[in-house]
């Protein structure tokens, strides 16, 4: 036999013990989510930590704080289930799929509320409809996940139909009560709330350094999405001051391109910051340091923040070559993140 036959003979035999891997694999899930409890993949058709975010967990304190389940405060009073977030309205236009996250059969929907933001969450508009467009999918053994915010006319099931795991459900949206673009999704457990990333109820039990294989979660979302207090979501260039509005819709600042730009400003963009956090922002140019400063510790935590600095064109232009900014979360005099971005002017 040939070189070239053995080879193409181990690769069918290697193909054939992967697919039936993954078939025992998927057995195994489907064995333990009919007996047991639920396996959960993710929900949302995305790039984790890039195009989509974890803005809130379960609060799982029962009175009227709010903590999440690393006990810390990625969280609010009465929040029953994940958030995950994009980065604008315009990504949520562009077509974002919402996925079964376990296979079973849906239990209710609802499709036809329109998108918009809402600022007071007391808004009578939405009474009783504060999950927007959505479906509950039933899994059996008094197990169900519920999928909130969809866009307006994304839900295709009608209520009895079967669902796989992983099978587009819906688009997210911000119907109903949403303040960004995003989905939330809760899991219930025999009408109680379960929190996903512990797999137990909102029970005030809380670890500082959480375990990642605990929870309801298969491991490809555990390892993408490992606890964390804050997160930088979005930075660049820009040759004006930056507003969060703008950002929120997709509106991308002006980028300074030409020695002649009227500015050069850094900005960045934040979610779950706590109180006491401070932003160091540097810019070094071709011939040296043009920026460097570092705000003042924040008053309070802030869910959303967005900061910038910048520096006005000098009286002899800008000079020709790149242009490097070091962005800083500091917390607690130390720092936890940062990122560099980079512009050329010519």
């Amino acid at each position: 036999m040939k070189i070239e036959q053995i080879s193409n003979h181990i690769n069918r035999i290697l193909v054939f013990l992967f697919s039936l891997a993954m078939a025992i694999f998927s057995f195994v899930n489907n064995v333990q989510a009919d007996s047991k409890s639920l396996i959960l993949s993710l929900p949302i058709d995305c790039l984790p930590n890039y195009t989509c975010f974890i803005q809130n967990y379960v609060d799982i304190d029962p009175t009227k704080q709010a903590r999440d389940y690393a006990c810390s405060s990625s969280t609010y009073d009465g929040h029953k289930g994940v958030d995950f977030r994009l980065l604008s309205t315009k990504a949520s236009s562009d077509g974002v799929n919402v996925l079964a996250a376990a296979a079973g059969v849906i239990k209710a929907r609802r499709d036809g509320l329109v998108d918009r933001l809402i600022i007071d969450i007391n808004d009578p508009s939405i009474q009783n409809q504060e999950c927007g467009n959505g479906v509950v999918i039933e899994h059996g053994n008094g197990w169900e996940t519920q999928y909130c915010h969809m866009r307006q006319g994304s839900v295709p099931s009608k209520i009895g139909d079967r669902v796989t795991q992983g099978q587009v459900i819906g688009k997210v949206g911000y119907s109903g009560l949403a303040q960004f673009a995003h989905l939330h999704i809760s899991v219930r457990h025999d009408g109680k709330i379960i929190d996903p990333f512990t797999a137990t109820g909102v029970d005030n039990s809380c670890n500082a350094s959480p375990n990642i294989k605990a929870g309801l979660w298969d491991n490809s979302v555990r390892e993408v999405f490992i606890y964390k207090n804050g997160a930088l979501i979005e930075s660049g260039f820009a040759t004006t001051p930056v507003k969060p509005v703008d950002l929120e819709a997709g509106n991308k600042p002006a980028i300074p391109t030409s020695i002649s730009a009227s500015a050069i400003v850094i900005y960045a963009r934040f979610i779950n910051l706590k109180k006491g956090d401070k932003i160091s922002f540097e810019i070094i140019g071709p011939a040296g340091e043009i920026i460097s400063n570092t705000t003042k510790p924040l008053q309070r935590n802030k869910a959303q923040y967005v900061a910038y600095s910048g520096k006005k064109q000098p009286k002899e232009s800008w000079q020709q070559g790149v242009y490097k900014a070091q962005i800083k979360l500091i917390r607690e005099n130390e720092i936890i993140m940062q990122k560099e971005n980079k512009v050329e002017l010519f």
